[in-house]
C-alpha cells in the first residue's frame, strides 16, 4: 500500500504544497510541484482516472516528461528519470492519493 503526506514549504516567501512517499515511490512527489498543484487540474485526472477504472475510457496517459504515467484499470505504470526506469503501482492507490492531495490543497486555501 503507498504512504505518502503532505506538507507545505515556504520557498522565496510563496508557499508551496508537496506530497512525500516513501520507496519504491518517491518520483510520485514531483507531481506536487507540476501542473497537479492546481486543485482544477488534480479534478481532471481523477475523473479521467475514474473512467479507466470503470472501462468507459480505454488508458490515460499523463504527467511529464520526467515522470509519464500511464493509467489502465488495474495498474498505472510510471516512467521516470526520463524512461529510464519503469515501476508500476495499482491505479486505485493513485486515485485514493489525488483525492487526499486534492482535500489537503483545498484546506490550505
Amino acid at each position: 500500500m503507498l504512504k505518502y503526506c503532505f506538507e507545505t514549504r515556504n520557498l522565496l516567501g510563496r508557499s508551496n504544497h508537496f506530497i512525500t512517499t516513501g520507496a519504491p515511490y518517491e518520483m510520485l512527489g514531483n507531481i506536487s510541484s507540476s501542473y497537479l498543484s492546481q486543485p482544477s487540474e488534480v479534478m481532471k485526472l481523477m475523473k479521467n482516472l475514474e473512467q479507466v477504472m470503470a472501462g468507459t475510457k480505454e488508458g490515460y496517459p499523463w504527467g511529464e516528461d520526467d515522470c509519464a504515467f500511464s493509467s489502465e484499470p488495474n495498474l498505472t505504470y510510471i516512467d521516470y528519470d526520463f524512461g529510464d526506469h519503469t515501476i508500476t503501482i495499482p491505479t486505485s492507490e493513485i486515485l485514493q492519493l489525488m483525492r487526499d492531495w486534492l482535500k489537503y490543497l483545498q484546506q490550505q486555501a
